[in-house]
Order: structure tokens, then C-alpha cells, then sequence
């Protein structure tokens, strides 16, 4: 009885199938985290640059020493946006020759504006980072935006 019960059964070429399964699904799992991947490498290189470009800007401000006091720092001074802008392209070139575009810059210099009259200069920045797998499924962008500040503070 036990025979007629375990005829048609066999588990040859089982591994087979198993393998047919497994492995797109190996390949889509790779192809998820070389894209992620890269997008996290991508977001972390832009915090970088844009700290720097801020902190590049926020020291442009001019340093008083009026030799009573210990030298203090003021507002930036009005090139502080070209010296943002200036360091962020130069650093961004890398960036840029991988394909991440640059979609939209905000700066705020701190000069004449009330709410950031203690010399605050702001940079906001939203790129857009190629995919290599992400195209098979239709996503062949990911958009990040991104914020930086830099203050200048006393010496």
C-alpha cells in the first residue's frame, strides 16, 4: 500500500525548479542594493559638500579684534554666496560626471534678513540620482533634497 501512495512522487529535478525560482530573485535583490546602495553613497557625498560649501561661506565673515575683547566674528560678508556657490560646484563635479543632476538651490546668506541676522548661511539642495536596476520597473530617478547650515561664531 505504502508503494502505490509513493509512486509519482519522486523529488528529482526539484533543485531544478527551486534554482529557477531563486534565482531572479537573487538577481532583483542584488540589483535593489547596488541601487540603494549608490543612492546612500550619493546622499552622503552631497551632505559633505554642501557642510563644507556652508562652512566655506560662513567663514567669509569679517573678524572684529578691537583689542579689548577676544576676537569675535559678524555676519558673513555679501560674497559669501559666491563662495558658496563657488566651493559646491568645484566639489560637485564628481558628482555631477556620475550623472546626479542638480535640480534646484536655495541660498539664504543671512545678510539683511531679520530671521537670520546672526550670520546663518543656508543652503538647500534637490538632486536627482540615476538608477541602474530601478530602470527595469520604471524608476529611472530618485530625487533627494538635502539641507545645510553654517553659523560664524566667535573666535
Amino acid at each position: 500500500m505504502k508503494r502505490l501512495l509513493f509512486l509519482g512522487k519522486s523529488e528529482k529535478g526539484m533543485s531544478l525548479a527551486m534554482w529557477a525560482v531563486l534565482i531572479p530573485v537573487f538577481i532583483f535583490m542584488a540589483g535593489l542594493i547596488l541601487d540603494f546602495g549608490r543612492l546612500f553613497l550619493a546622499q552622503q557625498e552631497l551632505q559633505n559638500v554642501m557642510d563644507a560649501s556652508t562652512l566655506a561661506a560662513a567663514n567669509t565673515g569679517v573678524t572684529i579684534n578691537d583689542g579689548l575683547n577676544p576676537p569675535y566674528c559678524v555676519l558673513p560678508t555679501p560674497d559669501a554666496p559666491n563662495a558658496l556657490n563657488t566651493f559646491f560646484n568645484d566639489n560637485m563635479a564628481p558628482m555631477a560626471a556620475d550623472g546626479i543632476t542638480i535640480q534646484e538651490q536655495l541660498i539664504n546668506d543671512g545678510i539683511g534678513d531679520s530671521l537670520y541676522a546672526d550670520g546663518k548661511v543656508s543652503l538647500k539642495v534637490r538632486i536627482s540620482i540615476p538608477m541602474m536596476f530601478g530602470k527595469l520597473w520604471g524608476l529611472d530617478f530618485w530625487e533627494t533634497t538635502r539641507t545645510s547650515w553654517s553659523q560664524c561664531y566667535p573666535v
